[in-house]
């Protein structure tokens, strides 16, 4: 919580021994940098208005188990496949868009939360639903209207938190209330929140 500003330097990944790097809720801006450090474990750069792509070498981060990167403006493509260990991956209230890869969970071993929530990502909810019953995995934050509505395969996820927006109500589906904000409990959605 400061008011930092700038970009971050090109040249991080020269800091080889730095395993968390914290800058939340600063003004920092502009793409992350190609390379990060390659014994980072914790990445949490939310609340700052970082932009560009998810860098594709996150999964080259064999230590990576934390990746904050929500509140900003990433824009792009959710990356192929997240790193083997990573435990939280928060992307929620980016303009990141298109479909969740079907390879995109293929190698994550740890992962326990996935908020994709307020982000422009739609299509089948396939690549999700695989990993929807794994011991580890505790909350996944996805859309409704984003995938496909509000089909059977959408409300047979068990830790799934389903977030509504209020526009859905014009839409005469109203069996979307349904939908659970809290993981493995029948919690009606606040609407308008």
């Amino acid at each position: 919580h400061n008011t930092l500003t700038g970009t971050l330097p090109k040249d991080l990944a020269s800091f080889s021994s730095l395993l968390m790097l914290i800058l939340s809720h600063n003004k920092f801006q502009g793409p992350l940098p190609e390379k990060l450090p390659p014994l980072l474990e914790i990445l949490d750069v939310g609340n700052n208005s970082f932009s560009g792509p998810i860098p594709s070498h996150f999964r080259n981060l064999p230590s990576l188990q934390e990746l904050h990167l929500s509140h900003n403006n990433f824009n792009g493509n959710l990356p192929e496949q997240l790193p083997t260990f990573l435990e939280i991956f928060d992307v929620k209230n980016n303009s990141i868009s298109g479909e969740v890869p079907i390879s995109f969970l293929n190698n994550s071993e740890t992962i326990y939360l996935i908020d994709l929530s307020f982000n422009r990502i739609y299509g089948s909810i396939e690549p999700l639903k695989r990993y929807d019953k794994r011991e580890n995995l505790d909350l996944v934050r996805i859309d409704c209207e984003s995938f496909g509505g509000f089909g059977a395969d959408f409300h047979n996820l068990n830790r799934t938190e389903k977030i509504v927006k209020k526009e859905n109500i014009t839409n005469g589906t109203m069996d979307f209330l349904k939908c659970s904000r809290k993981p493995i409990s029948n919690v009606c959605d606040e609407i308008g929140t």
